[in-house]
């Protein structure tokens, strides 16, 4: 049985052949078709390889929620279940997104800015 990858390689290695049987009859030598198949095969085997590792990768899109809990208890603070996350548009500025985060324990106001600890406030 074929793994994923070795599929992955055959159909690519068949697309490169494809292309080359193309472009040999406008002008390109065996020699120019058999590099130009090597160089191909090898640059989109590693760029299917890539996407599949990158799609593969198990990290599943997060839910804004989560990403803002994963913030607010890196710095201690309990969020227990994170139940939703709604942006401040008003309070948020360009490099500063205002969060309101509802856990099943507390409410958190956070302040999210790029390379910096968040700013987080219990909200009662």
């Amino acid at each position: 049985m074929m793994n994923r990858e070795g599929h992955m390689e055959k159909r690519v290695r068949a697309a490169c052949g494809t292309l080359i049987r193309a472009l040999t009859p406008v002008g390109w030598t065996v020699a120019q078709a058999a590099f130009g198949k090597k160089v191909l095969t090898r640059s989109a085997t590693l760029f299917a390889f890539i996407s599949a590792a990158l799609s593969t990768s198990g990290a599943a899109e997060d839910k804004p929620a989560d990403v803002v809990a994963a913030h607010v208890r890196s710095q201690g603070h309990a969020c227990e279940k994170p139940v939703s996350a709604e942006r401040d548009h008003e309070a948020s500025k360009p490099d500063h997104a205002v969060w309101v985060l509802e856990c099943k324990n507390a409410v958190y106001r956070v302040r999210l800015t790029p390379d910096m600890r968040a700013n987080v406030k219990r909200i009662d």
